[in-house]
């Protein structure tokens, strides 16, 4: 329904990615866009170095900032690092 929806221009190409990878995580499947943080098995964010757990299980690592610039979004890792600055952690990035 929400693909049909997204084909149609009825959703924001944004919300849009971030709700696909969301539910392909909650499934356990790999993420298309990378919205979804990794976590460790205790449901940490981050490692023992203080850096984000980026995505594990995504469908195309080498393109996923080609598909986050199809849907508006910036590169993986300026997100990551927007997330750290929002949380006031260092940018500590593994």
């Amino acid at each position: 329904m929400l693909d049909e929806q997204y084909k149609k221009g009825n959703v924001s190409s944004k919300y849009y990615a971030y709700l696909y990878d969301r539910v392909q995580r909650n499934n356990q499947e790999e993420q298309l866009y990378g919205t979804q943080p990794s976590d460790d098995k205790t449901g940490n964010l981050f490692d023992s170095n203080d850096g984000i757990i980026l995505p594990t299980h995504l469908a195309d690592p080498k393109h996923v900032d080609e598909q986050r610039k199809q849907v508006g979004l910036e590169p993986l890792g300026k997100y990551y690092e927007a997330i750290l600055e929002m949380l006031c952690r260092p940018k500590n990035i593994t």
